[in-house]
């Protein structure tokens, strides 16, 4: 462990909390207005700045935004930009939302109105269910539901405009929560090419108490709504940056930009821009390469263009808000890597946080879909991802006021020790993770062990822990070599593959059909099985080990299976 604490104090010494503060309000300065244009600059001041240090090569990619071209299932957003938006009361000449002032209040997606706007009356609709039957033609429509289920329905019935108001908790009710998905499929996230372009904005809490009171008293409210939106075909742009090694392996580092928030995500950029900045010009064992990213939307592209490349990537780490505590934990998380791409990657991160003396300030979670994603194993990047979703998520309140400079600059350091450790680990890193390894293993061994199985599970049982345990001795090997030769299971079975590329956002399956798989994209019971799917391992396996990873019942998987055979997710 020794080791780990060297690496540890090594990097808090080529830390500089300055050039982090920099880097975070350079990101947080675009991104804050969150737009294609946006997205642009950020790109922009990203790239130069890493491509100015000694030894990284940065650049810009540019995948297509135009709401129709598809990598593995996932369709491109349109790209989409918003100029400005005003709402006021007609009555009093009050401006209720300035989106000069609150960025968040515009709806990611609405559409524009006319050049001199909409002048309407205003009408609450309290639940869902009350929309089909409420007088809502040429209304703008304030909503006590979430309204994106609803969208298809408004615009039939002849509503002009939607304003969000989203309860978002204890002390939050001036805060604004962003809306960022305003797709007519709601299970989707991004406009695409024939999505309705509807207007909305987004209140708070306290904006929309008044409105409905004024309301329910029997008071006419007549609004004035400006929204200057365009949506076009452009381009969503992801900036690689790669600090060169000596060997062809590499480290991969990711995390997405493009959000409006100074935690979510201009930390994590920050910090993975400082980790860059550390190793500069020091030409590690192994290389270290980045992907600043859109979230899945430009992983996907990023991964699908780069298989090659990331071939030589033996491990990841996804850094995604890092300045801030999770509401519930109230700690700094490290959300796991799944046991479908076994890795020492967990226990190196909490290792490295037991060595730093700070373990009671983080928390471990676990898998939730991020740009985590590159675990997949059609990608190969086993992946810890550090981060959180703190109580001002998505809102308004996410400025850099809000900042944790300590729990910043710590994370960021700790951080920065994982990716030294994978860079430039040798035998004496390999040994400690060796053994942490083993004490892992065995503990989880016994667990798997003492379960009570049906005799169709049960008969994999050994393949299964082989299987793992050899993975995860693999991964350890990778730094250095410190377990003998292993050797990769071979099945002789009816096998089934995945059609598309990478993780599904299952756009091209029913909403009939994942509803009654229990499916939705950010759940990891959507993709356990499709991992486990290599092309080498029969249904009846998959089921099996996805009782044994998550204690999955072996009939739930095989419907499930079977739901993304009829699907044509499978084959």
């Amino acid at each position: 462990m020794d080791c780990l604490k060297n690496r540890i104090e090594d990097c808090k010494k080529s830390f500089d909390a300055a050039s982090l503060k920099s880097f975070i309000e350079g990101i947080y300065n675009s991104d804050h207005w969150p737009s294609f244009k946006s997205f642009h600059k950020t790109a922009r001041y990203v790239a130069d700045t890493l491509d100015a240090l000694d030894g990284v090569e940065a650049r810009v990619i540019e995948f297509p935004a135009d709401g129709q071209t598809m990598y593995g299932d996932w369709i491109m957003p349109c790209a989409w930009d918003a100029h400005s938006a005003v709402l006021k009361d007609l009555s009093s000449g009050e401006v209720i939302v300035d989106y000069e002032k609150v960025p968040t209040a515009m709806v990611m997606g609405s559409g524009a109105t006319p050049a001199d706007g909409i002048q309407a009356e205003l009408i609450y609709v309290e639940k869902a269910d009350e929309l089909a039957a409420a007088d809502i033609k040429d209304k703008i429509i304030l909503c006590g539901f979430n309204p994106q289920g609803s969208k298809k329905l408004i615009n039939e019935n002849g509503g002009l405009a939607v304003l969000f108001a989203t309860v978002i908790g204890e002390g939050m009710d001036d805060a604004v929560r962003w809306i960022n998905s305003w797709a007519d499929d709601p299970s989707q996230w991004s406009t695409i090419k024939g999505d309705t372009p509807t207007p909305a904005l987004s209140l708070s809490v306290s904006q929309a108490e008044q409105l409905k009171s004024r309301l329910a008293s029997g008071e006419t409210i007549n609004l004035d709504l400006n929204i200057q939106t365009e949506t076009y075909d452009g381009t969503l742009p992801v900036v690689e940056a790669f600090v060169v090694g000596e060997t062809a392996d590499e480290v991969f580092m990711t995390g997405h930009l493009y959000e409006q928030g100074a935690n979510d995500n201009a930390s994590g950029g920050a910090t993975m821009m400082e980790i860059i900045r550390i190793f500069a010009g020091t030409k590690p064992k192994r290389g270290i390469r980045a992907l600043f990213t859109s979230e899945i939307y430009g992983t996907v592209p990023y991964c699908h263009e780069n298989k090659d490349v990331l071939k030589n990537c033996i491990a990841g780490i996804n850094i995604d808000s890092t300045a801030e505590v999770g509401r519930k934990s109230q700690k700094m998380d490290i959300i796991q890597n799944p046991l479908t791409n076994p890795s020492f990657v967990n226990i190196l991160m909490k290792s490295i946080v037991d060595a730093s003396g700070h373990a009671d300030q983080f928390a471990y979670q676990g898998f939730l879909l991020d740009d985590n994603l590159v675990t997949d194993p059609a990608i190969d990047i086993p992946c810890v991802l550090v981060g959180v979703c703190s109580k001002n998520w998505h809102t308004s309140f996410d400025t850099l006021d809000i900042i944790d400079w300590d729990l910043f600059n710590l994370t960021t350091q700790l951080c920065a020790t994982w990716v030294d450790v994978v860079a430039n680990g040798g035998e004496d890193e390999a040994t400690v993770l060796k053994n942490e390894t083993e004490a892992f293993i065995e503990n989880w061994e016994s667990g798997v062990k003492e379960q009570e199985r049906e005799v169709v599970v049960s008969v994999f049982q050994d393949d299964y822990l082989n299987d793992t345990k050899n993975a995860f001795r693999s991964a350890v090997n990778k730094i250095h070599p410190v377990y003998d030769a292993l050797a990769d299971q071979v099945t002789d079975e009816s096998a089934v593959e995945r059609i598309y590329f990478a993780c599904p956002s299952l756009s091209q399956m029913s909403a009939e059909t994942r509803q009654s798989l229990g499916l939705n994209m950010w759940s990891g019971n959507a993709y356990y099985p499709l991992f486990y799917a290599n092309g080498a391992r029969s249904k009846e396996r998959i089921a099996a080990y996805m009782n044994f990873s998550f204690k999955a019942p072996f009939e739930k998987t095989m419907r499930t299976l079977d739901g993304y055979e009829e699907a044509a997710y499978l084959r």
